[in-house]
């Protein structure tokens, strides 16, 4: 991976566990609320997170590999197979924790939502380092 593509991902990653503390923060006074328990909650939301790291590497890797592929239709196959693998990988981890009492699939759900917080937050965070230390 090149040196700009693993300090993209590591802004992103990130980002996702900083999504991933708020959302923690809000479900401490939502949980009971909502009517689920704390505890479901934090785990989804924990799993989630990870999950959303995971994806975010084999992105990265899928990416970085077609491009130096050279090659469109290899490009192309690569990345639509991973596609696919992640949109699997994703519906694994729901049906698992579906039935798993003690993870809250809800969690886990708004957790994967973080891709998007983390994408800006590394943009961000590229401005942020290119205008030095101020915001």
């Amino acid at each position: 991976m090149s040196k700009e593509l693993k300090q993209t991902v590591l802004d992103m990653g990130i980002g996702i566990l900083l999504y991933g503390l708020l959302l923690s923060l809000l479900a401490i006074p939502l949980s009971s609320h909502l009517g689920y328990s704390l505890l479901g909650l934090e785990v989804g939301i924990l799993a989630g997170c990870l999950l959303a790291v995971v994806l975010l590497l084999d992105m990265a890797y899928t990416a970085q590999d077609s491009l130096e592929s050279r090659s469109e239709a290899y490009a192309r196959k690569k990345t639509m197979l991973h596609g696919v693998f992640r949109k699997l990988a994703i519906l694994a981890v729901i049906v698992l924790c579906w039935n798993l009492r003690w993870i809250n699939v809800l969690g886990v759900a708004f957790a994967l939502l973080g891709l998007k917080p983390g994408a800006y937050f590394a943009g961000w965070l590229q401005r942020w380092r290119k205008r030095g230390t101020r915001i």
